[in-house]
């Protein structure tokens, strides 16, 4: 977009500042700050961009007739500008000043000025709305097919050519379709050469790591050989003959005690027998004595009283 020199009061720097407060006040629907910064910015720098940009303010806060009427009386210098000029006639249902704007005066087809530029495929799709208002279908289709040629995801171009039955969504998006299958197929082998590359790194990593690092049961094994060293056979086997003799040892005086505890109380049972069957004849016979002495006890017992 053509820029006219800048005043010596304003600065590139301080106009790009004041530009960004403007899209800004855009981005959270302050139109009414916006229009006004852009108004006062235009009045003092007076260039091509500061004209679209106050016209944009205003399309933007829907002041459409005001967006044309700015821009009906200046010189539509660059695409953008014309792209916009357009874009408030159609609106306002003014076709015949729209189509101007977009196509050569002598053609109905779009001017050059928007030939490569980010302006051409919305030109395109637009200039084909006009001529649908204006009933020419064979032109509007015309039109469709290039936007959609120059933005594949133009949807306002597919559905006006469905609307005019010309619109084959298979046959508009197949080179579209092919494309992303192309890019897909092309991805696939590079992402499995990096995967395999990835893993082959990953092993060789591993295989370092074991050789530097010893493992954890031959590390035991070293510390044990290096602070325990290995005893021979014949004193170990020395070893458990003692502890066996220890253990029969014990096993035979255990016998030996059991055995005495149990004679000894055969004999005491014994002993006790003949002490009590020695007291029962004793008693017996002092009994006999007793009754055969003659007085009966009962007579005794009287004598007693």
């Amino acid at each position: 977009m053509g820029r006219l020199a800048p005043p010596d009061n304003i600065d590139s720097i301080r106009s790009k500042e004041i530009e960004n407060i403007i899209h800004c006040s855009l981005q959270y629907f302050e139109y009414d700050d916006a229009i006004m910064l852009a108004e006062v910015y235009h009045e003092t720098v007076n260039t091509s961009d500061s004209l679209y940009l106050y016209a944009y303010c205003l399309s933007r806060a829907e002041r459409l007739e005001a967006a044309y009427n700015l821009l009906k009386l200046k010189f539509l210098s660059s695409p953008e500008i014309r792209y916009l000029f357009a874009h408030c006639c159609y609106h306002l249902e003014k076709y015949q000043e729209a189509e101007m704007a977009l196509r050569v005066h002598d053609q109905p087809k779009l001017d050059n000025c928007f030939t490569n530029t980010s302006v051409e495929s919305f030109a395109h799709s637009l200039l084909s709305r006009v001529f649908v208002e204006t009933g020419r279908p064979d032109e509007a289709a015309d039109e469709g097919k290039l936007a959609l040629k120059q933005n594949v995801f133009s949807w306002t171009s597919l559905k006006t050519l469905c609307n005019l039955g010309v619109g084959n969504p298979e046959n508009i998006y197949t080179s579209l379709l092919t494309c992303v299958n192309e890019a897909r197929s092309a991805d696939k082998p590079k992402t499995s050469k990096s995967t395999s590359i990835a893993t082959r790194n990953t092993e060789k990593l591993a295989k370092n790591a074991e050789k530097r690092t010893p493992s954890s049961s031959k590390e035991v094994e070293q510390k044990v050989t290096c602070f325990a060293p290995k005893k021979s056979k014949t004193v170990i086997v020395a070893k458990r003959n003692a502890e066996l003799g220890v253990v029969r040892r014990r096993l035979e005086e255990g016998m030996e005690t059991r055995r005495s505890s149990r004679s000894y109380g055969i004999s005491q049972d014994s002993e006790n027998q003949t002490v009590v069957k020695d007291l029962r004849t004793s008693t017996r016979s002092r009994v006999a004595g007793l009754s055969g002495c003659g007085t009966p006890r009962s007579l005794q017992d009287k004598q007693l009283r």
